[in-house]
């Protein structure tokens, strides 16, 4: 028998997994209809995937830079300076493994021990888990019944905290944070308070709500590490690559993180995220009309089910209906994996998101009118 001694992972890491909230990632089964998944449905570009063979054709396949490959962070300096109000060089971008690499390396690279970091909630879940492994320490505070920002709350909670950490659109609730929200939360930072803003969702933005990254608020510019992916924008899932811009003063130690837990990023994959970076927006603008039509099916099919309530989403690909039973949100997702549909608990993104589920309308026409068939079954049969 091993001795338990040696099983034991580090404090850090053990704080960590008793404190996670993250589901273990099981995927749907056979009949399973799986709206549990964050990840597009659709395949990405042509062009994209045209120039990932060429650059291994052409020996892109060994070490490069470890902050990324030149050309494509000039490309991504140059997309991401209208957002910040000024030009971007190469020397503010970090190519990065995949958003989670990023936003790791972010939280890692700025927090120390006994750190507070201060997020909304309900939130991404992995935010949380990274400033545990930190030795820092999560600051959860709820949001509004509407699930937008709290200031009032907020204002005693970013005091002396060392970051804030947001996304928007928002994973699991679709909400899309105004700008009022994000100069309201500017006026509440401490001069030391760093602003990790994850913009994966940014690309599905519906009408008539728009996407203010945190950069465009002067006063949260050099203040601000701004994480992207080209996993939503151009169904890239697989490829794992993203990056991030911060001043040139902020970014050293988060690089330092990176290149030491991934190294550098596959050479050939970083050629087809500047091909992406090249594309016009047809690609993009297929993508949100694709989840425009899904959301006018979604709210249709929710109407009908009983014991949920929801309202349309604003952004990214999620609704996240109010149970209106006594169940909890682990209960009744147990519930409809019973009954041949997987979607998410909402108590896994914060004690602000117990009592709703999350559900992804980021798979197929057919999966959708199954699934949701297969919930308002499940739900009848609670009364």
């Amino acid at each position: 028998m091993t001795p338990p001694a040696l099983t034991r992972g580090s404090r850090h890491v053990e704080s960590m997994m008793s404190a996670s909230r993250r589901d273990a990632g099981v995927m749907a089964s056979g009949q399973s209809v799986n709206l549990a998944v964050g990840e597009p449905d659709l395949a990405p570009p042509p062009a994209v995937v045209e120039s990932l063979k060429r650059a291994v054709d052409a020996g892109h396949t060994h070490y490069v830079d470890l902050a990324g490959d030149e050309e494509l962070r000039a490309a991504i300096a140059a997309t991401e300076s209208a957002n910040w109000g000024r030009e971007l060089s190469p020397a503010n971008v970090q190519v990065t493994a995949g958003a989670t690499a990023g936003i790791a390396a972010a939280i890692l690279g700025t927090t120390s021990i006994g750190d507070r970091v201060v997020m909304p909630d309900p939130t991404y879940s992995l935010y949380a888990d990274v400033v545990r492994l930190a030795g820092g320490i999560p600051v959860p505070v709820e949001c509004l019944p509407n699930m937008h920002l709290d200031l009032a709350a907020l204002a005693p909670a970013l005091k002396g905290a060392r970051a804030f950490v947001y996304c928007s659109p928002v994973n699991p609730t679709g909400v899309v944070y105004r700008r009022e929200e994000l100069e309201g939360v500017a006026g509440l930072l401490d001069p030391g308070t760093i602003v990790i803003d994850d913009g994966a969702y940014s690309s599905l933005v519906y009408e008539p709500h728009r996407y203010v990254p945190a950069a465009e608020i002067p006063s949260l510019a050099e203040r601000t590490v701004y994480c992207q992916t080209f996993s939503k924008k151009f169904a890239m899932t697989g490829f794992r690559i993203g990056y991030l811009v911060a001043p040139e003063a902020l970014l050293p130690p988060i690089a330092a993180v990176h290149r030491t837990f991934n190294g550098s990023v596959n050479a050939a994959v970083q050629k087809s995220a500047l091909a992406a970076l090249a594309m016009n927006t047809s690609f993009a603008d297929l993508a949100l009309r694709t989840y425009q039509r899904r959301i006018e099916f979604v709210r249709q099919a929710m109407e009908s089910i009983p014991l949920l309530e929801a309202v349309p989403p604003e952004g990214a690909f999620y609704i996240f209906p109010k149970i209106l039973t006594v169940h909890s949100s682990a209960e009744m997702s147990r519930h409809l994996a019973r009954h041949g549909v997987r979607v998410r608990s909402g108590g896994e993104f914060g004690f602000g998101g117990e009592g709703h589920l999350r559900i992804s309308y980021a798979a197929s026409e057919e999966s959708l009118k199954i699934g949701f068939d297969r919930i308002k079954a499940a739900m009848e049969l609670l009364g």
